[in-house]
């Protein structure tokens, strides 16, 4: 601009047509955040005995269930929020939000996908009290994988499930690296 009006010369911009008309596109939800890949990449971190990244790993958001589906949706009609944080060898995945979907559904797709069988279940059943934890844990090479659920409800008494898919490293190898 200074060396426009210091030299004298004017020049005039030409018509651009690209800039004319901007196409609208819709927003259509789709994300890349596959629960199962999630927790078959922590699985195999700690299979491998590498430390768990929380930079790498930690993550608020919308988890899908592969297609780019979120897995539920909350009581706003929105993407239902997850949480996934870790520690060095241990992991919390967690919806935060209340939505319908069904625990055991988002359970089956998981195991199905990181190839856990009924033969690596280790505990399975309901621990009585309120709220009714259902339990399903399951081991894998260094590790283990446990899925609770139960109902929540919210002040004004909508209810909705809550998922907590713990993955840890075997107690038995924690303990003897301790000692070490």
């Amino acid at each position: 601009m200074i060396l426009a009006s210091c030299s004298g010369k004017t020049t005039k911009p030409e018509a651009d047509t690209d800039t004319d008309t901007i196409p609208v596109i819709e927003d259509i939800f789709h994300a890349n955040n596959d629960i199962a890949m999630t927790v078959r990449s922590i699985m195999d971190a700690i299979s491998q005995g590498e430390p768990l990244d929380t930079a790498v790993y930690n993550f608020e958001g919308v988890l899908t269930d592969g297609s780019g589906a979120a897995l539920y949706i909350n009581e706003a009609g929105s993407p239902g929020l997850w949480k996934v944080k870790v520690d060095s060898t241990n992991a919390q995945i967690e919806n935060i939000e209340l939505g319908k979907f069904s625990p055991d559904n988002v359970r089956q797709y998981i195991c199905g996908e990181v190839k856990l069988t009924e033969d690596s279940i280790l505990r399975k059943g309901v621990v009585k009290g309120e709220g009714a934890l259902e339990m399903t844990n399951y081991t894998f090479p260094g590790g283990e994988v446990h899925f609770e659920s139960a109902k929540a409800r919210t002040a004004d008494g909508k209810e909705g499930p809550v998922l907590s898919i713990l993955i840890l490293k075997n107690l038995t190898e924690q303990k003897a690296s301790v000692k070490k």
